[in-house]
Order: structure tokens, then C-alpha cells, then sequence
């Protein structure tokens, strides 16, 4: 399976995150062009952020890799690395269900499409 490797960085009033989105080359859209895929994770995301706020985190996980390299700087400046030290904030800002709506309001992503090593 072909894996497009997608960086993407957001910059929230909660949470400052560097997003590492692997995603699987989807033979369903095969006109998705790079700049498609990254305004689809954009919105998968932002989805999954404002479900956490609700105390449903589960979509937050399923948006972020799994891998042991990923890293994540959250609004105090905390810097994670890992899945799971990432993981667990993640259980911890589930946990607060703060009822906040993020919504972006100017987006911004530079784009470089490289193959993902098995």
C-alpha cells in the first residue's frame, strides 16, 4: 500500500500541535491532488478536536499517528514524543470536556508529498 506522508502546521488558541497525518493512498480518490488531502486533514482534525471538546476523543486518536517519532507541543509549551505520551494528553484533554468549538479561520500549509519507508 502506498503512503503519502502529510505534515500540517496548526496553530489553535488552545493548542499548538505539529500534525503527522499518515494516510493511506486511497484508489477510491484517485484525483486527490496533495493540497486536497492536506485541506481534508485539516477538516478531519478540527472534527475531531471540537468532538474531544465534547469528552469523545476517539476520532482525536484515530487522527493522529501511532509511530514512537511523532511529536506535539501543546499551549503551555509542553513538548511530547510518541505516541504514547501523545496519546495520554490526548485522554487528558478528553477528560476536561471543555464544550469549546475551534473553527480556523485562515489556513495555511506548505506542501511536500514524499513516499513513507515500510
Amino acid at each position: 500500500m502506498k503512503k503519502i506522508l502529510i505534515r500540517i502546521p496548526l496553530v489553535l488558541a488552545l493548542l499548538t500541535a505539529g500534525l503527522t497525518i499518515v494516510t493511506p493512498a486511497r484508489a477510491d480518490v484517485p484525483s486527490m491532488t496533495a493540497e486536497q488531502a492536506v485541506a481534508a486533514a485539516t477538516d478531519n482534525f478540527y472534527a475531531a478536536l471540537n468532538t474531544m471538546f465534547t469528552g469523545d476523543g476517539q476520532a482525536m486518536k484515530d487522527a493522529w499517528s501511532h509511530a514512537d517519532d511523532i511529536t506535539y507541543m501543546g499551549p503551555g509549551g509542553n513538548y511530547l514524543k510518541g505516541w504514547d505520551a501523545i496519546g495520554a494528553e490526548w485522554d487528558l484533554q478528553t477528560s476536561r470536556k471543555l464544550g469549546r468549538v475551534v473553527t480556523p479561520t485562515d489556513r495555511y500549509a506548505q506542501i511536500a508529498v514524499k513516499p513513507v519507508a515500510k
